[in-house]
C-alpha cells in the first residue's frame, strides 16, 4: 500500500514540477501573464449618516441636533470615567 502512496505523491510533485517549468517557458516566450481590473460606474462610498460619536466627544444635542438613542448611556460613562480617573 505505501508503494502505491508513494507512487502518487512522486507523480503529483512530477507533475507540478513539469507544469511550471512549462509556466515558466511560456511566460519567456509570450511575456509574464498580467490581471487589470477596472471599476466602471462606482465612486467612493458616501460618509456614514448617524455614526455615534466617539466616546469624550460632544453629545449631540450640545451640538444643536437631535439626541442620539444612547445619549444616556454616553453621559453615564462619561461620569463613571470622571469619577474614577
Amino acid at each position: 500500500m505505501m508503494s502505491g502512496l508513494m507512487g502518487s505523491v512522486m507523480q503529483g510533485m512530477a507533475f507540478g514540477g513539469g507544469s511550471a517549468v512549462a509556466h515558466r517557458a511560456v511566460d519567456a516566450i509570450a511575456g509574464p501573464r498580467t490581471m487589470q481590473v477596472e471599476h466602471t460606474g462606482q465612486e467612493a462610498p458616501p460618509a456614514a449618516a448617524g455614526v455615534v460619536p466617539a466616546a469624550g466627544a460632544a453629545p449631540a444635542a450640545a451640538a444643536g441636533t437631535q439626541p442620539i438613542a444612547c445619549e444616556d448611556y454616553q453621559t453615564q460613562f462619561s461620569a463613571c470615567m470622571s469619577e474614577n480617573s
